[in-house]
């Protein structure tokens, strides 16, 4: 399954399947999917705890204290590293934003399904909800500040997603 941008048209290869649309039909699809016993409904499950995301020099070296919570994320570039982690480690960055929640995507996720992603940010994007988003090798994790979780965990579900907790 292939899809991209409000507006823009999607297709799919699933079998038994074979149409094309807007965005706009996507909820006509999903329906449709349904309705032959394909299931495009993703599953998604809220981590526990708060998290911050942090920008460090590109030569800082990581705290420890970072490695030792449930998830985290270490990314550097040739400009910057940045660090998602519970809220609880302090890093004493000179950039930093705490105050985010964080959705997993239940996988693993085939590297063959694509608009995962684009797809989710969309329908939080409708709503107002801005994301900082990770992608793994297995599945993807979208970060919204705390406060609009329940906001995101609503337009998720009208939009078909399920939450596990």
């Amino acid at each position: 399954m292939a899809w991209s941008v409000p507006g823009a048209a999607w297709t799919t290869g699933l079998p038994g399947l074979a149409v094309a649309g807007t965005m706009d039909s996507l909820a006509g699809f999903r329906k449709n999917c349904q309705e032959r016993g394909l299931s495009m409904a993703l599953t998604l499950q809220v981590l526990e705890g708060s998290f911050s995301i942090h920008r460090l020099a590109p030569d800082n070296a990581i705290s420890d204290q970072v490695y030792q919570g449930p998830f985290y994320s270490v990314t550097r570039t040739g400009e910057e590293v940045s660090v998602v982690c519970s809220s609880s480690v302090c890093l004493g960055s000179g950039r930093s934003e705490g105050g985010w929640s964080c959705m997993k995507i239940a996988g693993p996720l085939d590297f063959s399904l694509t608009g995962v992603l684009a797809e989710i940010s969309s329908v939080l994007a409708r709503a107002g909800i801005s994301i900082f988003a990770i992608s793994t090798f297995d599945t993807d994790y979208i970060l919204v500040k705390s406060e609009k979780l329940p906001a995101a965990q609503d337009a998720l579900r009208e939009a078909g997603y399920t939450f596990e907790n």
